[in-house]
């Protein structure tokens, strides 16, 4: 966990580094926009904590360490030219945050068939949230000139596509609790706290686009990942 929070630590520094005249509109209270940190000083930091980061994944196994050096310049590379990536750079996001599960399995020598799972929901979930941000930075990223899906194709288009990937991930929610060794629990559990409330959240961002709200779907897709986590830990651990 300690390697892993540090190369991500790393990755937001970077990030909020490269990104620092558009959250002065869509995110003003954030360090390197407040002015509270400059953004030469956000960019040392983050560098510097990616390869103290990869440094530390050498005394893992070998596994752990090649998804270090694989996420630290992916993360790297998104903060560069994330203006010009539209989805694919979501998905670069989104993929570096599911390699956490991975990173954390290989790290521990645990099986890591396992963690495939939790891995491909924190795949799906993250690239529907970062569309949803999107969606939600719209007003600094047109005028930052940032090119992004819904700058592109319009925000419609963008909820829809974040909907029904939601809606996909809740239909694959049950599914290890019948390919994998979880508990019997799992299934109920992971049903009621994660599974039907994103599924109305992805609902209302296909049918509703108009009307979708955002940021609440964004705080709700938070706490809905920490059930989903908590469902899986249940079913392992019962």
């Amino acid at each position: 966990m300690f390697v892993a929070s540090i190369i991500a630590a790393g990755g937001y520094a970077l990030n909020d580094a490269a990104d620092y005249a558009i959250d002065r509109l869509n995110r003003p209270n954030r360090p390197v926009a407040s002015g509270a940190l400059s953004p030469s000083r956000a960019r040392m930091t983050g560098l510097a904590l990616s390869i103290l980061g990869v440094l530390c994944a050498f005394m893992l196994p070998v596994e752990a360490f090649f998804i270090a050096v694989v996420t630290a310049p992916a993360l790297l590379i998104y903060a560069a030219f994330s203006r010009s990536l539209p989805v694919i750079g979501n998905l670069l996001v989104a993929a570096c945050a599911a390699a956490g599960f991975l990173f954390g399995s290989v790290a521990v020598r645990a099986d890591i068939g396992q963690t495939w799972w939790p891995a491909l929901f924190a795949l799906l979930v993250h690239f529907a949230r970062e569309l949803l941000k999107d969606v939600e930075d719209l007003p600094g990223d047109r005028e930052s000139g940032r090119k992004t899906l819904p700058l592109i194709q319009g925000t419609p288009l963008t909820l829809r596509l974040a909907g029904g990937v939601l809606l996909l991930t809740a239909m694959l929610t049950p599914v290890p609790g019948y390919a994998g060794n979880l508990h019997p629990v799992y299934l109920p559990v992971v049903l009621l706290s994660t599974a039907l409330p994103m599924a109305y959240t992805a609902g209302g961002a296909i049918v509703y686009p108009d009307r979708f709200d955002v940021s609440s779907s964004q705080k709700r897709l938070k706490w809905l990942m920490l059930t989903g986590m908590g469902s899986f830990l249940t079913g392992a651990l019962l």
